[in-house]
């Protein structure tokens, strides 16, 4: 996994980052330490059409579908000022109780994608069973690829683009996984059995878009 703070890589299960003496109960202390209950699609800031979450939770259905042991929650809402978007993906991604999904699909198994309107950014944590098969670059692409609605407003149809094309890269893996476990043994991965928290970010604002592409190259 990586630190939300630092992103130095760390081993899976440490309390605290060595480099930066980052931890959940930082976060906890600034969000708090309950659990959380979250909806598959939570949209706190009301900035997503009811079609369009209709075409969201029916998007989420047939990612759970292909993927029996994965889940994405989405959250859009209008974080606090000065919110490390990325560090309040991690503390979500740990504390959140998504009453829908059954026991089979733990927090570790989950991807959350989170749009901060104030901040203008969208982040994706996955889950530490899932974080190893995408780099930040694959992460980054992808967060890109819902830019143009974005910056146009139309939060509904990024979220779903996104969505779509992270299950679509996903479903690349899981038969690279495959074919290279029918190399080596038994197979043992399948679709839904694919094992960093890994955050990633992007703004979406066109000042922000330019920042980004100078530090970033795709």
């Amino acid at each position: 996994m990586k630190c939300p703070r630092c992103v130095q890589e760390l081993h899976n299960g440490i309390g605290q980052c060595p480099h930066c003496g980052f931890s959940l109960a930082y976060l906890d202390a600034q969000f708090g330490e309950d659990a959380v209950v979250l909806e598959r699609l939570t949209d706190a800031a009301d900035c997503i059409e009811p079609e369009m979450q209709q075409r969201i939770e029916d998007a989420l259905d047939q990612f759970e579908k292909q993927f029996p042991q994965l889940f994405i929650a989405i959250y859009a809402g209008a974080l606090p000022e000065m919110t490390d978007i990325r560090q309040f993906a991690f503390w979500l991604l740990n504390r959140a109780t998504v009453p829908s999904l059954d026991n089979s699909r733990p927090n570790e198994n989950g991807a959350l994608l989170v749009l901060d309107l104030n901040s203008m950014s969208v982040s994706m944590t996955l889950g530490y069973f899932i974080e190893p098969y995408f780099s930040d670059h694959e992460l980054l692409t992808l967060l890109r690829q819902g830019h143009p609605h974005l910056q146009d407003g139309d939060y509904g149809s990024a979220l779903l683009r996104i969505l779509g094309d992270f299950s679509k890269l996903l479903m690349g893996k899981a038969k690279t996984a495959r074919k290279g476990n029918r190399r080596s043994g038994p197979a043992s991965a399948s679709a839904g059995s694919l094992h960093r928290t890994s955050p990633d970010r992007a703004p979406f604002s066109e000042k922000a878009l330019n920042e980004e592409a100078a530090s970033h190259s795709l």
